[in-house]
């Protein structure tokens, strides 16, 4: 076979998730308690599983320091200042950081997009989750100008993964591409939307029922706008979307037609629940009534 005309480039390394420390693999392993399926676990409504997991983690793997170490070379080190951005720096001063948003927010346990009416989402409960954004955040310590090019992919899933064709016969939901400048010194960021119009026509059609939207971003950030020389920095996210198609509609929560529960966010409670008996504090604020 032919030599290849360029070799592959190690880019970077970490120590911890590149993707998303939260969710590291072998980082929770859990299968369900011995015994039946409770009734507020098998209720379609409620799906209130929690007191049926056992966390089996440290009975397969012992225990091990799971944060980063400090390397020889500190030119690509993580700087400890916050959890979600890596400071990408390869040759003294010169670099930039990044940070990723995304809304809606993993509030709960995972981001999700309501499929419905933006005006009915509204009139219920007072918030439109009927979209997904992201924003990848690029600060830049150049003295000089940057360019970065921005791209956007979205796919539909199934459930194991496999991606979905639309009636068209695609498997794209959406896709979008841009560029900018970012000055020396200064913040700029590749911002991507999707949109209940954007998907609206594929809702519609009763065959079609994803279980997620995959948000493919990349940013390409070069030290010019010559193109042709090799990107400084090449930054990629995937990110999962789930899809809640409503099924049953009540007014605190969703039941999906994937199978799915989506709950109206309660930001910000308090409670004063200590003393009293037959409260279990780790259930309050569930949406049951504890006593």
């Amino acid at each position: 076979s032919a030599e290849p005309s360029e070799p592959f480039k190690l880019k970077k390394s970490s120590d911890t998730d590149p993707w998303n420390p939260a969710y590291t693999i072998g980082r929770l392993m859990s299968t369900k308690k011995p015994g039946d399926i409770s009734a507020t676990c098998a209720n379609e409504l409620s799906n209130s599983c929690d007191y049926e997991r056992l966390d089996v983690t440290y009975v397969y793997k012992n225990w091990e320091p799971s944060g980063p170490g400090i390397p020889t070379d500190k030119s690509n080190y993580v700087v400890p200042e916050s959890r979600w951005r890596r400071r990408l720096l390869d040759e003294g001063e010169k670099g930039i950081a990044y940070s990723v948003i995304t809304e809606p927010t993993e509030y709960y346990f995972a981001r999700t997009i309501v499929a419905a009416d933006v005006d009915s989402m509204l009139s219920i409960y007072h918030q439109d989750d009927t979209y997904g954004s992201v924003s990848l955040e690029i600060d830049s310590f150049f003295d000089d100008p940057i360019v970065v090019y921005c791209s956007l992919m979205v796919t539909t899933h199934a459930y194991n993964g496999d991606k979905l064709l639309l009636p068209d016969n695609s498997t794209v939901i959406k896709a979008e591409k841009y560029q900018f400048e970012v000055q020396g010194g200064d913040s700029g960021a590749c911002a991507f939307n999707l949109t209940y119009a954007d998907y609206q026509q594929w809702i519609d059609a009763d065959t079609f029922n994803p279980y997620a939207f995959k948000f493919n971003v990349i940013a390409s950030v070069y030290e010019s706008d010559n193109v042709t020389n090799d990107a400084y920095q090449v930054i990629a996210e995937q990110l999962d979307f789930l899809v809640c198609i409503p099924k049953y509609k009540f007014a605190d929560r969703i039941v999906c037609q994937n199978g799915l529960k989506w709950y109206e966010p309660s930001y910000n409670l308090s409670f004063s629940c200590d003393g009293i008996d037959g409260v279990d504090l780790e259930s309050v604020a569930d949406g049951f009534c504890d006593a």
